[in-house]
């Protein structure tokens, strides 16, 4: 759980500042991102200051980096390429317990942890 953590600070201090941030309310851009880019929610956390943050990927490999800065409203932060799923220590699965993403197309191995986060309503 430390490295996800690690994982989410690292991206978040890798963002410029001058960076074009997007934003729109939460179904909306959950929306765009599917109809537009073939994006689902794929993982899901809770920044140290208590921010949502959301990952949406696609089966062609793109994703996105979303943060939640007030309730409805998602924010993209970062976009990109070549995203492939990295093989996880035996150890951590269990404690992860990781299982398929709800209506995945066939040949998608996208997975979702079962960690309790909710959006902000």
């Amino acid at each position: 759980m430390k490295a996800i953590l690690a994982f989410i600070i690292l991206i978040l201090a890798l963002v410029p500042a001058s960076a074009d941030v997007v934003c729109s309310t939460t179904d909306g851009m959950l929306d765009a991102l599917r109809v537009n880019d073939n994006e689902v929610p794929a993982f899901m956390a809770t920044t140290a200051n208590a921010t949502a943050l959301l990952i949406t990927v696609s089966p062609e490999g793109t994703f996105s980096v979303l943060i939640q800065p007030a309730a409805h409203q998602l924010c993209v932060i970062m976009i990109g390429a070549n995203w492939k799923v990295a093989p996880l220590p035996p150890a951590l699965v269990p404690e992860l317990k990781m299982r398929p993403l709800p209506n995945s197309r066939p040949g998608f191995s996208g997975m979702v942890f079962s960690v309790p986060i909710v959006l902000r309503e």
